[in-house]
């Protein structure tokens, strides 16, 4: 949980971690894999606006740790 903390403050988010917890309850997504090209995909299900809001700040933490 600190990593995620650290994520919203950086992000200066008004998103608590306590908040964050309760979103990504109901956080669903479908991954699959494009026959052809095998490429994977993954979309995010029905997210509310706070829910899409940690769903972005995650997922560019991630992107960005990804190339280092």
């Amino acid at each position: 949980m600190l990593e995620l903390e650290r994520i919203l403050k950086t992000a200066k988010s008004e998103i608590t971690i306590y908040r964050a917890q309760e979103l990504v309850k109901n956080m669903y997504a479908i991954t699959y894999t494009l026959p052809k090209s095998e490429q994977t995909k993954r979309v995010y299900l029905g997210m509310g606006e706070e829910q899409s809001e940690l769903c972005q700040l995650v997922v560019h933490e991630w992107r960005e740790r990804a190339l280092e």
